[in-house]
């Protein structure tokens, strides 16, 4: 124990010296050294149910063998090579033919990239090539990601304002309010992007008339309709897209997190292909070096052929469904400090009275071996987001924990 003691004070301090900072108090000590299923286990052996997923990324959990296999038979042939408009790779094709597939309406044109972030930004600029104007519409409280076009439409001051000028001609309105978006449309808006559950506003799920309607008004004037899928999709919500719940299609689709089940970093938009094509001219109009490589790509494809396989999606709107009503229970237990639960599937929140107690929660359920997290626009809301593949047996467990953990709040 004295030698793992030493390592993690080494690693703890090295940490602090080399990687780049973005909070201002330290990191959690918490060394996350392996994980296998739901489970992960830090650098002294003790295991921990992870209800994060990598925040709503391991779908299939740690170490799937259906994703080792596919990364190691693609690894034995070839990694990286040039990838944009000159050779073509199986694996780009096989991923792009599935999306395809599997995406609602017309979406059949895909661009890898390799970020959620990095796949808004794409967006954007393909919504304002093909329409030829500017201005973007976008929710209050949405969040999309922090790089300059990406953080111009997520709308909160605080992470905005150290970063202005952001991107000019950036509207925000309310999430779930079609009368708002009808008055903020003008002859100049390209596109209105919105997640069909705003995640990490503290999960919040619009009503049902709000997408069908949403998707008639950009029709009617003829503006591009941009869904942020990124934590929605791969099965979370209970539909293989969030969208599905309500029988919408996107002009465009972003994609990131779950694509690869955490085997890669990664990203993609997909698209109509006639809106795609407006990046043919300029030749090299958007482009990323290391959008679409072949690990990334044998890994996405394993991941939804499991997906699909396994009907992970059915298994989340079951298991979502028998989680949210023991969480219910729990509110009904505690209301003083729970005043809520919201969500799909097996993504949910837990709304807390305020700030102290979410933060406490969190915190004593990392003593008790769980791992959740709040959500980044709404921090008296914990998030969450197991593997899909997690059994009724244990969430049940948990649940007994969260119950002494709200004991102890009391």
């Amino acid at each position: 124990m004295g030698n793992k003691e030493e390592e993690a004070r080494s690693l703890i301090e090295k940490d602090a010296k080399y990687l780049a900072a973005i909070k201002p108090d330290p990191k959690v000590p918490l060394i996350i050294e392996s994980g296998h299923g739901i489970f992960v286990k830090d650098i002294f052996g003790n295991e921990f149910y992870d209800f994060t997923a990598g925040i709503s990324v391991n779908n299939l959990g740690h170490s799937h063998p259906k994703i080792l296999e596919a990364i190691l038979e693609q690894a034995q042939k070839i990694l990286h090579v040039y990838p944009f408009g000159t050779y073509i790779t199986k694996p780009q094709v096989e991923l792009a033919e599935l999306l395809a597939k599997i995406t609602p309406g017309r979406l059949s044109k895909t661009f890898p990239c390799n970020s959620g972030a990095e796949a808004i930004e794409g967006s954007i600029k393909l919504a304002r090539k093909y329409t030829m104007k500017t201005e973007l519409i976008a929710c209050k409280r949405a969040f999309h990601g922090k790089t300059l076009g990406a953080l111009s439409i997520t709308a909160r001051e605080i992470y905005r304002k150290p970063f202005e000028p952001l991107l000019p001609e950036c509207t925000f309105i309310p999430f779930g309010d079609t009368s708002a978006l009808e008055d903020a449309i003008t002859e100049k808006t390209a596109a209105f992007i919105v997640e069909p559950i705003q995640a990490e506003a503290g999960i919040i799920v619009p009503p049902d008339e709000y997408l069908p309607e949403v998707q008639k008004i950009c029709d009617e004037h003829d503006i591009l309709l941009i869904f942020d899928c990124i934590q929605t999709g791969f099965g979370r919500t209970g539909k293989m897209f969030a969208a599905e719940h309500w029988n919408v299609a996107p002009d465009i689709m972003a994609l990131g997190k779950a694509l690869t089940a955490g085997a890669c970093p990664v990203g993609a938009f997909i698209s109509k292909p006639e809106i795609m094509d407006a990046f043919r001219w300029p030749p090299l109009s958007h482009t990323t070096t290391y959008g679409g490589h072949s690990l990334v790509c044998v890994a996405g494809k394993a991941c939804i052929e499991t997906l699909i396989a396994e009907k992970l999606h059915e298994r989340a709107a079951d298991v979502g469904s028998h989680f949210k009503k023991q969480l219910l229970e729990l509110q009904s237990e505690f209301p003083e400090i729970l005043k809520e639960v919201r969500g799909k599937g097996l993504l949910l929140g837990l709304v807390f009275a305020h700030t102290g107690f979410a933060d406490s929660f969190v915190s004593l359920c990392r003593k008790q071996g769980v791992l959740v997290t709040w959500s980044i626009n709404a921090a008296n809301v914990v998030r969450i987001s197991p593997p899909l593949i997690v059994a009724k047996e244990q969430v049940n467990e948990v649940v007994s924990k969260f119950v002494e953990i709200l004991k102890q709040l009391t």
